[in-house]
């Protein structure tokens, strides 16, 4: 009888048990731990267990592979596997190692159900292998379970209204940028917010045959908001949410369109500087069924999405703008004054500046020029509009207009706030290019020194200094039919709004005689004098004595 060993077939030769190693086979169901095998002669084994070798006087087990249930070999070293760790089936998408990379030699992990391997998907695995996994364009992490694209919010609208819906106060429903725009308002009336949303995530393709581990694929939109939050005085007071209906992370959908109501009343009311944020926010997201071939389960994973969020802002400003001349007085520039108030070019340059706004700050100035009428006593404004400028940046300084014809003129400068509210100046001016001195003919021009005598043409004393007397003499019958020169009447657009009056320039509310030229028969004197009609008298000295002198009069 062969011996091996030391040992007979009757005694357990070639045999070995191996408690810290096992072999599987497919199609066993229990694993195998003896080597198995039978003496043939001496130290000669035969028959050994699957999985096992001969090396003489001993059946052993074939070196280890990782992860590999059924190992054969003919050595110590030339170990194969034939049945990897978590093979449910040999074919893509059912075993969680594959042995089929490197002939054999090891068993890979393969792309699969379990948690320590890659579901990778939506994805690619090269070769079944986890170390190849790539994923979508738009997915990440170690599962592809993490989505990089934010969803698309393509319409966002908030629209205040108060009961009547005569007033309304909206966003751009199709802004798409990432800053927070402003819109202010100076209306404390409105009593709801109308507001809608449209957003949209699209899947990429679902790649699957119908052999793969995942049974159920899908991403979407799962959750869509519209937040109003109120703040007082820039601090935050509450908030209202209001959450779209019809999906969520088990149902997302491809897009979505939704509207809801917010009642003001809600919040306290709106006063200066308060503001109400209207947030839209959508959240992509999704799920993946997955079949477990070892258990035979099916298990859900979820993907983690983005939230978009875009913002608008509402902001209450109550405030009208103002000049410098309240705190400076004349030291600044003048809210609007043109370059002569008294002029015969209809080419009138107007400046302006010094304007501000402290809380929405500035957005573009208006004016209007008046034709002023008369009621028979006083020039009356707000009237007839002849010139209209609009929408001037603030950033200018100047603008030149053309009056189409002579007259007194009113010229009402507008600055306007982003809030709408705006603050108005008034400046006067006279454009006359026609101008004419008439001279009364049943009045007269005389010296008084002369001789009455000689029809008031002589002086025949010895004096040096000759009197003239024009007393109702000269007169502007234009300036005067119109009153021009008459006194212009304050003006308010209503009661309890004041404008600013022009503090420039030298208009006087008196009929002026702008030179008058006086000539001696022997020598001419030229005077230029700006005198009232009041002052109808005035004295000429430095005459030479013992002459005497006959004089004209010439007065424009």
């Amino acid at each position: 009888m062969a011996i091996c060993d030391g040992k007979t077939n009757f005694n357990g030769a070639c045999n070995i048990y191996y408690s810290d190693d096992q072999i599987i086979t497919r199609s066993q169901s229990s694993p195998q731990r003896s080597s198995g095998g039978s003496c043939t002669g001496p130290n000669s084994c035969i028959n050994c267990n699957d999985g096992f070798y001969s090396d003489g006087p001993k059946c052993r087990i074939c070196s280890k592979i990782n992860n590999c249930n059924h190992r054969r070999c003919t050595t110590a070293t030339n170990q194969k596997c034939m049945y990897c760790e978590g093979d449910v089936a040999s074919r893509p998408y059912w075993r969680a190692y594959t042995p089929e990379i490197d002939d054999a030699n090891s068993c890979q992990k393969t792309c699969s159900w379990r948690a320590d391997s890659t579901r990778c998907y939506p994805g690619t695995c090269a070769y079944e292998l986890a170390a190849n996994c790539k994923c979508s364009g738009n997915f990440t992490g170690n599962h592809c379970e993490k989505i990089i694209d934010d969803p698309t919010i393509a319409f966002n609208h908030a629209a205040f209204y108060d009961k009547s819906k005569l007033h309304k106060l909206e966003n751009n429903p199709n802004y798409v940028g990432n800053d927070i725009p402003v819109y202010w308002t100076n209306f404390v009336g409105f009593s709801t917010i109308e507001t809608s949303m449209a957003a949209k995530y699209l899947q990429p393709p679902d790649t699957r045959n119908a052999d793969h581990y995942v049974t159920a694929f899908r991403v979407g939109l799962i959750v869509q908001k519209l937040t109003v939050s109120f703040y007082k005085n820039g601090i935050f007071e509450s908030s209202q949410v209001k959450e779209c209906s019809g999906m969520d992370r088990d149902l997302p959908v491809d897009s979505k369109h939704c509207s809801n109501q917010f009642i003001l009343s809600y919040f306290p009311t709106t006063l200066h500087n308060d503001k109400i944020m209207f947030a839209v926010s959508a959240e992509n997201g999704g799920y993946l069924d997955v079949h477990n071939r070892e258990t035979d389960g099916v298990n859900r994973y979820y993907y983690e999405g983005n939230t978009l969020v875009r913002e608008f802002e509402f902001h209450w400003d109550l405030v009208n703008p103002y000049h410098c001349s309240v705190t400076q007085g004349l030291g600044c520039d003048a809210f609007a004054s043109v370059t002569n108030d008294i002029t015969d070019n209809p080419n009138i340059d107007l400046s302006f500046g010094g304007w501000a706004d402290d809380l929405s700050g500035l957005s573009y100035y208006d004016y209007d020029v008046y034709d002023l009428g008369h009621n028979g006593v006083d020039l009356i404004d707000g009237m007839s509009v002849v010139i209209s400028q609009t929408k001037i940046h603030v950033d200018n300084r100047a603008n030149t207009f053309i009056v189409p014809r002579p007259g007194a003129y009113s010229l009402h400068f507008f600055a306007f706030d982003k809030a709408g509210n705006y603050k108005t100046g008034r400046t006067l001016f006279l454009f006359d290019d026609q101008s004419v001195v008439d001279k009364y003919e049943d009045k007269q021009t005389i010296c008084s020194t002369s001789s009455q005598n000689t029809s008031y043409q002589w002086v025949v004393t010895d004096t040096d200094t000759l009197q003239i007397i024009w007393t109702d003499r000269f007169i502007n019958s234009r300036h005067k039919d119109n009153r021009w020169l008459n006194e212009v009447q304050t003006f308010s657009p209503s009661a309890e709004t004041s404008i600013y009056e022009d503090l420039y320039g030298s208009r006087r509310n008196t009929r002026v005689i702008g030179r008058m030229r006086m000539c001696l028969v022997i020598s001419c004197l030229f005077l230029p004098l700006s005198l009232s009609f009041k002052d109808s008298i005035v004295n000429l000295v430095q005459v030479k004595k013992d002459e005497g002198y006959r004089w004209n009069e010439n007065v424009s």
